[in-house]
């Protein structure tokens, strides 16, 4: 069994975003191919609603819908479990 690896330590809004992911649901949302800082910032948002909405604010971090939308957005497959933290 592997040991747990720390793949980010950081504010939940500002999870890295790989950007094929970017391209692709800029193409989904605005229909843009090569988005500029305001469709970007508008793909985060949306991405933070939909991990937001999925792990509950922190209630139910193993949620397998999260955990799949966190590793397509950061490209890493090997993504199995989040840990919330309130330390600053």
């Amino acid at each position: 069994m592997a040991e747990s690896i720390e793949l980010y330590r950081g504010r939940w809004e500002d999870v890295p975003i790989e950007e094929s992911f970017m391209l692709k649901k800029s193409m989904e949302l605005f229909g843009d191919p090569e988005p500029c800082a305001i469709h970007r910032g508008g793909v985060r948002l949306e991405l933070l609603r939909q991990m937001n909405e999925r792990f509950a604010f922190g209630e139910k971090p193993d949620a397998e819908e999260g955990l799949a939308l966190l590793r397509a957005c950061m490209a890493c497959e090997e993504i199995t479990a989040v840990r919330f933290s309130d330390a600053r």
